[in-house]
């Protein structure tokens, strides 16, 4: 059992981007695997149903062109979870079509292991006969829908991801899966306590978004240990602190105190966090309460019409006197990028 593990969470969403600084910051000490979110529902059910990805093609590539040879070369196991935005079987294959596009760029040879969640209609039939249950306040399961349902998927936790670790994989490109999965697989394969690793990596999947400032565009550096892990962005120009980190704990939970996953609730009641370093966080007190049965999510989608555009505004006081700022960095951002795009045209 080792006594500490060390991670990197890329970004927030594959293809949101990342500093170069970040990564080469990161990497200036032993990574035990690197990982990465690829997919939301927060964009809502087309990108599902539709097979399609809602971030771009060359994004998506220029996130996995920086770091796959990178990983390679220090036999750093890379995990992808819910790869193309939605984790159906083609959302899966066009991440795979970029990366062996990566692969014959860069002259690599890489082991992947590829895990599916995409579920049949004959196995939907039978799920439906008494074994769907509501969620999170949704109404019941209709029968009548299996057959019209688009690219349906079962959101898995840990479990697969934790075979796939087993295989030897250099690449882990996953199918739909819970985003805690993507980070807290290895951990737990190795023995960390599951309500710690849980908790690190509900923090890390959203990259550096419980530092300051936000951005799930930049990476996160998880240092789990057998009572307590520690975040601390590799970037320079961003800290934690307890305030963020505890605060992005909460972050899409409706309790404080907890959250859910299909290996059960992880209580935070009794965490604490502490300020270790200028800008780095410790964590402890998080543990797991076991579920009597595990359980995975249906997700799919039903044609029912065709999207509209609609138009947003900004009202939050904060952000608008920050506004000059926040261009600032979008500018920035958006021109590093554009290098990429420049030099792979």
């Amino acid at each position: 059992m080792s006594s500490s593990i060390r991670y990197l969470s890329l970004c927030g969403l594959l293809g949101y981007g990342y500093s170069p600084i970040s990564l080469e910051n990161a990497l200036k000490q032993p990574l035990d695997f690197i990982g990465v979110d690829a997919g939301s529902t927060d964009p809502g059910p087309y990108y599902l149903g539709s097979g399609k990805g809602f971030v771009k093609r060359l994004q998506v590539k220029r996130d996995l062109s920086m770091v796959l040879k990178e990983a390679k070369s220090r036999g750093i196991p890379l995990i992808i979870g819910s790869a193309g935005g939605s984790g159906a079987k083609p959302h899966v294959q066009s991440v795979l079509d970029i990366m062996q596009e990566i692969v014959q760029e860069q002259s690599l040879s890489l082991k992947t292991a590829v895990i599916y969640a995409d579920l049949s209609q004959d196995f939907l039939a039978k799920a439906a006969d008494g074994h769907l249950l509501p969620c999170g306040g949704a109404p019941d399961f209709n029968k009548d829908n299996v057959s019209k349902l688009c690219n349906p998927v079962a959101q898995f936790g840990t479990e697969p991801i934790i075979k796939a670790l087993e295989s030897g994989a250099d690449v882990i490109v996953s199918g739909r899966c819970c985003d805690t999965a993507i980070f807290a697989s290895y951990p737990i394969w190795k023995g960390f306590p599951a309500g710690l690793a849980l908790h690190a990596a509900k923090i890390a999947e959203c990259g550096a978004l419980c530092a300051r400032p936000v951005g799930a565009n930049d990476s996160l550096v998880v240092e789990m240990h057998q009572d307590f892990f520690t975040v601390e962005p590799p970037n320079p120009a961003r800290t934690c602190t307890p305030d963020s980190v505890a605060a992005h704990s909460l972050y899409e939970q409706p309790d404080p105190n907890c959250f859910y996953e299909p290996e059960g609730k992880i209580d935070l009641s009794a965490c604490n966090f502490e300020q270790i370093a200028p800008r780095k966080v410790k964590v402890s007190g998080s543990r797991l309460v076991p579920a009597s049965a595990k359980t995975t999510k249906l997700e799919g989608a039903i044609k029912l019409g065709y999207r509209s555009i609609t138009l947003a505004g900004l009202r939050d006081p904060s952000a608008i006197r920050h506004l000059d700022e926040l261009e600032k960095g979008v500018r920035a951002a958006v021109a590093e990028a554009a290098n990429f795009v420049k030099e792979n045209e």
